[in-house]
């Protein structure tokens, strides 16, 4: 008996997670409400669009209900040549202004945040006793400096 040929094997599909392409892009952008402090929200509501402390919520590019009308500065030229300028509300989608927040983490990303470097003077006993020669007191009113 003769034998029938071998069928060529035929190629399966590829499954779609090893394609060769890899990975659509991500189209979404994903941002977390991170509370700075103990006493922040627990949620937070911006533009219609509730967060949740460390919940992350995506926000689409292409959808218009994602972006925050902010006044942009526009350099424009003046009649005798001088340079002005005007801020005209223009829409910018919440993701970039969420990266420059530091309650924000963008993509897990987070902005850092300012530190107080200001010196705050001593309680007001403690500077009294260091400046204790710097102040007088005097229950007569000086009538040269009286006009």
């Amino acid at each position: 008996m003769a034998k029938a040929p071998a069928k060529a094997a035929t190629p399966a599909a590829p499954h779609p997670s090893t394609s060769a392409q890899g990975r659509a892009p991500k189209r979404t952008v994903s941002v977390v409400y991170c509370p700075l402090n103990v006493t922040d929200p627990n949620v937070t509501k911006w533009n219609g669009v509730t967060f949740r402390a460390n919940v992350p919520v995506e926000l689409d590019p292409d959808n218009k209900a994602h972006y925050v009308e902010v006044p942009l500065p526009r350099t424009i030229t003046g009649q005798n040549g001088e340079a002005l300028t005007k801020h005209v509300e223009s829409p910018v989608f919440m993701g970039e202004l969420a990266k420059r927040n530091p309650s924000f983490e963008v993509d897990g990303v987070r902005a850092r945040a300012k530190r107080n470097t200001r010196v705050v003077p001593p309680p007001g006993a403690e500077w009294t006793e260091a400046h204790e020669g710097a102040i007088s007191y005097s229950d007569e009113i000086d009538e040269s400096v009286a006009a």
